[in-house]
């Protein structure tokens, strides 16, 4: 039984794949990120995916974070709805390659944290003991840690309109925040299922002392672009739909 009811290869002419999706490539975002070199990076990831909601692919040597979560502009017909102010990157998305009725597959892909962990064993060199053989140590019981309400990944610092466009992009799948931090050092704020409000607690409690400027909404971050950015060009595609609207009096 096929996935949608009209396959790519079945298209007639004039019709348009989006007709019969279900937006599925406006229910995720994802960024390249540091690739893990150490065991506590491995640890770090490991942590990240026990929140939900996420998950790590490797493409070409790159690592890619995965963050799941409905654009707030989705209508229920699935169409955009602030489609003449999308983000950039949606508005020169295309329908070659994408995920309609096609089998994704990466060179890497994580989605527990168990698998982070096993792949970690066989790429790390093996842990070193901490006593001589023959020896035991004693140990305390396990004391396990309450799961995450967040986690906290640094990004590259935005320094002109795509930049920041990406990071409306971003926030418009939460629940995710930014947060400007003091050296200039910009991070992504990633919720648990379920746990935003204790989320957004948890990192005013840990970080509220570092933190420069908070960013919740995808239009305080486009705000603050605004303000610091000389004025943006108009974009090619801009000119291309005023050419297309009709012109009211």
């Amino acid at each position: 039984m096929p996935k949608f009811p009209v396959l790519r290869s079945e298209l007639k002419d004039g019709d348009c794949l989006c007709n019969h999706c279900t937006a599925l490539c406006c229910r995720y975002f994802s960024l390249p990120i540091k690739a893990p070199k150490k065991r506590e990076d491995y640890d770090l990831y490991r942590e990240f995916l026990t929140i939900g909601r996420i998950s790590f692919f490797v493409e070409d040597d790159v690592w890619y974070l995965v963050v799941y979560g409905d654009c707030q502009y989705l209508t229920p017909d699935y169409r955009c709805g602030i489609y003449f102010e999308r983000p950039l990157i949606c508005g020169t998305y295309t329908t070659d390659g994408c995920e309609y009725d096609n089998d994704v597959c990466f060179d890497k892909f994580f989605e527990t944290p168990e698998q982070i962990s096993e792949y970690a064993e066989a790429v790390l060199p093996p842990k070193k003991p901490l006593l001589p053989l023959g020896r035991k140590k004693k140990t305390a019981p396990e004391v396990v840690p309450p799961p995450p309400t967040y986690f906290k990944l640094r990004i590259e610092t935005p320094t002109n309109w795509d930049d920041y466009d990406n990071l409306r992009w971003y926030m418009t799948h939460g629940p995710v925040a930014l947060s400007l931090e003091k050296g200039n050092h910009w991070h992504l704020i990633v919720f648990a299922d379920g746990q935003e409000r204790a989320g957004r607690r948890a990192f005013e409690l840990e970080n509220g002392a570092g933190v420069k400027r908070y960013f919740e909404t995808p239009d305080q971050i486009w705000e603050y672009a605004h303000a610091i950015l000389p004025p943006r060009e108009p974009l090619e595609r801009d000119q291309h739909l005023k050419v297309l609207l009709p012109v009211l009096n």
